[in-house]
């Protein structure tokens, strides 16, 4: 994909990751171009009625559907950040900026190798996941 003109920023190649807290795309922005390297997605999987339900003495049995997060979300980002140590050990960015909310992002930074961390922006803190990735991009430019 061509960037617009006001956001040709990028002379080295740059990892942008846009991402929320099941979904990851890996851009790579350099010159005038922003390619999409990969995507990740991790959906939380819902209990199901036996495993979720639990019985409430006053009126009998009630769904409590509600879905056991954490696992998920810790190989989730063990994955986001596999991928980027893979683009960046790789050589494919000289750098990476992480947009996403500022709790998944430090989890994400934290995550990674010391030599790693030292190519990356501190996070943006934002959710931009359903918007266009120039949005995003547009972000990074206005904090750099």
């Amino acid at each position: 994909m061509q960037l617009p003109q006001e956001l040709q920023h990028f002379p080295h190649p740059t990892l942008i990751v846009v991402g929320d807290h099941v979904h990851a795309q890996f851009w790579l922005a350099h010159n005038e171009n922003a390619e999409l390297l990969n995507e990740i997605e991790m959906r939380p999987e819902l209990k199901s009625d036996n495993e979720g339900s639990f019985v409430n003495t006053d009126n009998g049995a009630v769904n409590g559907n509600e879905p056991n997060d954490k696992e998920r979300l810790k190989h989730f980002i063990k994955a986001v950040a596999e991928q980027i140590v893979k683009i960046v050990h790789g050589g494919q960015a000289q750098a990476f900026h992480l947009v996403m909310i500022k709790e998944l992002g430090e989890t994400v930074m934290s995550d990674l190798h010391d030599d790693v961390r030292a190519k990356a922006s501190w996070p943006i803190e934002a959710d931009l996941r359903y918007m266009p990735v120039v949005e995003a991009i547009g972000r990074v430019v206005k904090k750099y």
